[in-house]
Parts: C-alpha cells; sequence; structure tokens
C-alpha cells in the first residue's frame, strides 16, 4: 500500500509542482517526488514481517532525510508519529487508519503549532482523523472512501 501511495505522489509531481506554482516558488512537487523516492528506496530494503509501525515510521523517516524545508519535516512527522502509534498491530484496518491519522494530526499539530482553522493542511488532516474515528470499524478500504 506504501508503495502504491509513493507511485502515485511521484507520478503526480506535475500537478504537484503546477499547483504550489500558483500560490508559492512550485518546488512542492519536486520535493514529494524527491522524498517518496526515497520512501521507495526505504520500503524496497524492508518486509511486512518488520510490522506495520515500523513500515509507517521508516517512511517517515526517509522522507524527512530526503526532502528539506518545511514539507519534509511535517510530512516526516505525519508518517512517523502515525507509524509508531500502530505499535503492535497485526493488520492495516479501519481501526489502524483511525489511529493512523489521530495521531499524524496531533504530532503535525505539535510539530507546525497549528491548529484546524489555520489555513494548513490541518484543516484537512484534522476531520480525516475524525470521520476515521466514526468508521472505525469499517475496513480499510471503505474507510478510507
Amino acid at each position: 500500500m506504501l508503495l502504491a501511495v509513493a507511485d502515485a505522489v511521484i507520478a503526480a509531481e506535475p500537478a504537484l509542482s503546477e499547483a504550489d506554482r500558483n500560490l508559492g516558488d512550485g518546488d512542492h512537487g519536486l520535493g514529494m517526488q524527491r522524498g517518496f523516492e526515497a520512501v521507495k528506496a526505504k520500503l524496497e530494503t524492508m518486509s511486512g514481517a518488520d510490522g506495520i509501525d515500523k513500515l509507517f515510521s521508516a517512511t517517515g523517516m526517509a522522507m524527512m532525510s530526503s526532502m528539506g524545508g518545511a514539507s519534509g519535516a511535517i510530512f516526516g512527522t505525519l508518517f512517523r508519529d502515525g507509524g509508531k502509534a500502530l505499535a503492535g498491530r497485526e493488520v492495516f484496518d479501519g481501526a489502524a487508519l483511525a489511529v493512523f491519522l489521530r495521531a499524524a494530526c496531533d504530532g503535525v499539530m505539535t510539530r507546525g503549532k497549528a491548529k484546524p482553522g489555520d489555513k494548513t493542511m490541518v484543516d484537512a488532516l484534522h476531520p480525516a482523523a475524525a470521520k476515521a474515528e466514526e468508521v472505525a470499524g469499517s475496513g480499510v478500504s471503505e474507510a478510507l472512501s
């Protein structure tokens, strides 16, 4: 699943860069591409036997060490803190998604000193975490929808 996410973000580089050109300096897509290429390289050295928590945490660490800037710190924190919260879980189901998103949101809010309404990614992440908690009993595909 994480490799599929990495591939999708890498493929979205032109769209992410274009969106950032409209609002900023236009390098966000390149940073995300670089980060997820590092994620793929790291994940290809691991397996599911390493544990769900370690796969997500390794994703975060790869992003932090390769992206630089605020995006690296924020996205790295999202995956690392969300991953740590999954310790001991053997499956990534709807309940795990809820735990992941809540910890990820809390970590991002702490790291960036942001709260809902600040016009940051928290404005999307916070309601996503709340909705995931509502549908935690669903399978992961349904919960993601």
